[in-house]
């Protein structure tokens, strides 16, 4: 009873943006009670006289069965079982939990910090986290996004009862008991300037339009077929002949922009956008990438170019029964899209500047001659392409790749191969046994799939969100939260200015570009201001070029119109920033983001208002905490400025070119070679003993970062709560120092219960260390925390041996500019990390001769020199 259904029943009522309904709570308590008194007088509950008549008023509760009882699913689309939603309530014991009772009930106090940390950090959680059937990850990080979602649920629902079209009548059908959104005639919309308000109400209509498949099912395949053939008249879908299809490589251009203008589609042979430009961010610049959606998204693994053959020719079949013609030879698309996706496999670029050009269209033309780049760019920009006078071209490899093989295509290739993407990126339109082919194709190749709800409450967001994001700011995000943490982001950059400029690595030289670069650092924190109060910048997001507002439109008429309009608008933004001019402090992403991050291009760290939210960010609790859980994440997210890539861009974001210093760059290289084989050692395993080894080079950055953000989280929190680390804290049996840890261990995607398709994926392709290695790994690599729960030397937690490159100041004074070598390392046996243990623990290895590092006295002799070498010349 307490997992299902009651527990999940006292999660709800514990979240305050849940008002549930009596009737729905008593019909629960007296369902329980039936059901208890059937099952223990022996007989069968289905034959209960509540099953048909009432089970399918608990559907709106995310659950599918109850006491292993099916749940019935209504036939009426128009109510709407939130089943998406069930992301916001997984974990049911944990949802509705802050403060001192989210830390107490998720970190295990019978484990030893100083054998597994994780374990101790995080053990009662993994321990009642038990995923369901299809669910790849369980984290504490999701359950943050689950609540993020819930909230925008709410508040769009309540742009639902603005509508006219729906009102209050659709939400309380769709989400009896759930959400009342609509329970206040007289809220805050009473307020609102009506030209916000009939934007919000247009918003409203998206949701329920995409959700009501009886309007649209039967409209987009006749609709996609007359928009492909007014783009392509040379070659119509239902040409009886190849021979009739005539498509010049102005035609080919053209379609590609009309697919990307109508349906959002990206053609699987390169991708195109306005992109801030590189040599100098302050203007942007059209961008080409070799990278097209097919391959980039699906080329992870060698086994989905079999799915994807596979699953092709079954859409296009089952398009054929909806009345899409049948494409001629379209089995030569799949072998084109497995060409492109083994390609992209084969010859991915970790780092795009790597492979980056900067070309005039006539330049474009030359090298890439299989596509008319003069009328594909004409086509965007009509009458704006003297204004073009260079291209940015990243992945230049695929590009080549592309326009080889291109050339072995007929027209009617080319044709068919922009009809499957058209149709793919319509697929939210298309009729259900098509969706469900799509959703089978993302759960073989993600290992998860949105379901319908899922997939239109997120279209939805992506649509509204900087209107969304408004509402959810002035509900759901207080003044003395941003103050809080602009304080925390101040102590952080003062910890790194204090470190690095005591880095034995550093020469003075990187050190006063670092401290420059780290001045110009920007922190968006919560949200822009302009949000709240200026309401024509608002409006003007929701505007098409020719000036429509969206406010203005009948978005009524049905889920396809609405979906040209989104692409319309996403597609006039792109347009639009070419001649608009950068500025730096801008928000791209929206406080809707639950992820934080560095954004290299702008300089700046940015913690929008949705991840700043309980359990991980509670003022409720003593500092110590929220140091911990968010302070890690800033000092980790600032680090990236200052990383193998992020030292390739000056203070403003600038593509320069590396400006370390040639020692300096090969300390850093000499030092990250003990990363790249401490974490190669380290395995994670699964709850069925299976077991994954790290990629120590493809995780290098993100595990340098990780430790980083240890360290700067500890100096920081150690200068401005010094006298308070001591003092005991609010969870038993630890005092603030202790908790900070705690907070650091618990932040992020450290407390996570992950499936073994979920951990095989990662390992082969996340530059991010799974949980379980991220939430020990890194503490290892602190002697600080070693020191603050007094683990004995040589233990789990506390090695001989430690990798080390954002130092604390302190630590290296006392340890006299020691370092360690790669050599010290490569002798550790393996290690391996689980849920719930740690399964082999380090030994000690023999210290080499080279600990003391050669480093520092190179840096002396070449001081010496230069001195020696300045003082000639003065002489």
């Amino acid at each position: 009873l307490a997992q299902e259904p009651l527990g999940f029943l006292v999660s709800i009522i514990h979240q305050p943006s849940n008002l549930m309904q009596c009737r729905r709570i008593k019909t629960l308590a007296a369902l329980t009670s039936v059901l208890i008194a059937w099952q223990a007088s022996g007989k069968d509950p289905r034959a209960s006289p509540w099953h048909n008549s009432h089970l399918e008023d608990l559907s709106v509760f995310g659950s599918e069965t109850i006491f292993g009882i099916p749940l019935p699913q209504s036939q009426d689309p128009t109510r709407v079982k939130l089943e998406p939603l069930n992301h916001a309530v997984k974990g049911r014991g944990l949802q509705g939990l802050s403060g001192v009772a989210f830390i107490e009930e998720t970190m295990n106090g019978s484990e030893s910090p100083c054998h597994n940390w994780n374990a101790y950090s995080c053990g009662k959680y993994k321990q009642r986290t038990i995923l369901k059937e299809g669910d790849q990850r369980e984290s504490v990080f999701d359950k943050l996004t689950s609540r993020a979602l819930l909230q925008q649920a709410d508040i769009v629902l309540s742009f639902t009862c603005l509508n006219p079209a729906y009102g209050k009548k659709w939400v309380a059908d769709a989400a009896p008991g759930l959400i009342d959104a609509c329970a206040d005639d007289n809220n805050s919309n009473a307020t609102v300037p009506m030209s916000i308000t009939n934007l919000y109400s247009a918003i409203g209509g998206v949701l329920p339009a995409c959700l009501d498949t009886t309007k649209f099912e039967w409209e987009t395949i006749p609709r996609a077929v007359a928009t492909l053939d007014g783009t392509m008249p040379n070659c119509p879908l239902n040409r009886t002949s190849d021979t009739a299809c005539t498509l010049s490589k102005a035609d080919v251009s053209k379609a590609i922009v009309e697919a990307k203008r109508l349906a959002g589609a990206n053609i699987g042979l390169f991708k195109f956008s306005v992109a801030s430009d590189s040599r100098d961010t302050s203007k942007s610049i059209f961008n080409v990438m070799g990278q097209g959606e097919i391959p980039s998204a699906f080329a992870q693994l060698p086994r989905i170019k079999h799915v994807l053959k596979t699953m092709l020719h079954t859409y296009l079949e089952e398009a054929v029964r909806h009345g899409f013609p049948r494409l001629l030879n379209a089995s030569r698309m799949v072998d084109f899209y497995s060409l492109l996706a083994s390609s992209y496999f084969t010859n991915r670029v970790q780092i795009p500047e790597d492979d980056r050009q900067f070309v005039s269209i006539s330049d474009l033309n030359a090298a890439y001659p299989e596509i008319d780049w003069t009328t594909l760019l004409e086509t965007i920009f009509p009458g704006r392409t003297g204004a073009l006078s260079e291209i940015m071209v990243d992945f230049r490899s695929q590009l080549r790749f592309m326009n080889a093989e291109l050339a072995h295509l007929s027209s009617a290739d080319i044709a068919n191969l922009v009809s499957i993407e058209v149709l793919m990126a319509l697929s939210s339109t298309m009729p259900a046994t098509m969706r469900t082919l799509t959703e089978e194709f993302e759960r073989e190749i993600h290992g998860y799939a949105m379901d319908r709800f899922n997939s239109c409450f997120r279209e939805t967001v992506a649509f509204g969100e900087w209107a969304i994001a408004r509402e959810y700011v002035s509900k759901h995000f207080a003044v003395d939260s941003r103050a809080a943490v602009e304080t925390l982001a101040d102590d952080i950059l003062a910890a790194f200015r204090v470190m690095v400029q005591h880095l034995d690595w550093m020469d003075e030289d990187t050190q006063q570009k670092t401290l420059d670069k780290a001045d110009a650092i920007l922190f968006n924190i919560g949200y822009p201001d302009w949000l709240i109060s200026d309401d024509e910048r608002l409006t003007r997001m929701f505007t098409l070029a020719n000036g429509t507002r969206v406010s203005e439109l009948n978005l009524q008429s049905g889920w396809l119109e609405i979906k040209e309009v989104m692409n319309q608008i996403s597609y006039d933004a792109q347009t639009k920033r070419l001649v608009e001019p950068t500025i730096r402090e801008d928000w791209h992403a929206t406080p809707l983001a639950v992820s934080p991050y560095y954004n290299a291009v702008r300089n700046k760290v940015v913690f929008p208002a949705a991840f700043l939210q309980p359990p991980i960010f509670d003022l409720s609790l003593p500092a110590a905490y929220f140091y911990g859980t968010i302070g890690f994440v800033m000092g980790h997210e600032l680090t990236h400025g200052f990383d193998w890539t992020g030292s390739t861009r000056a203070k403003d974001g600038t593509l320069t070119g590396r400006w370390f210093s040639s020692f300096s760059a090969a300390e850093f290289e000499n030092k990250s070679q003990c990363f790249i084989k401490l974490y190669s050692a380290a395995t994670a395993i699964t709850s069925d003993g299976t077991s994954f080894p790290v990629n120590g080079e493809l995780t290098l950055s993100e595990n340098i970062a990780d430790s980083g953000g240890v360290a700067l989280t500890y100096m920081a929190y150690k200068t401005r709560h010094e006298m308070e680390m001591t003092e005991s804290s609010p969870v038993q049996g630890l005092n603030n120092l202790q908790l900070l840890f705690l907070g650091l261990g618990q932040g992020l995607t450290n407390c996570a219960v992950v499936s073994k398709k979920f951990l095989e994926n990662q390992v082969q392709t996340d530059t991010h260390a799974p949980g379980m290695v991220r939430g020990t790994v890194p503490f290892q690599n602190s002697p600080e925390f070693s020191k603050t729960f007094s683990c004995p030397a040589s233990s789990p937690m506390n090695p001989d041996h430690r990798c080390q490159l954002w130092d604390v100041y302190e630590r290296r004074a006392a340890t006299s500019l020691t370092t360690f070598s790669p050599e010290a390392v490569s002798t550790t046996p393996s290690q391996s990390y689980s849920a719930n243990e740690q399964r082999t623990t380090s030994d000690s290895a023999t210290p080499s001769p080279k600990s003391v590092s050669t480093a520092f006295f190179q840096h002396v002799a070449i001081r010496m020199v230069m001195l020696f070498c300045l003082s000639v010349e003065i002489t």
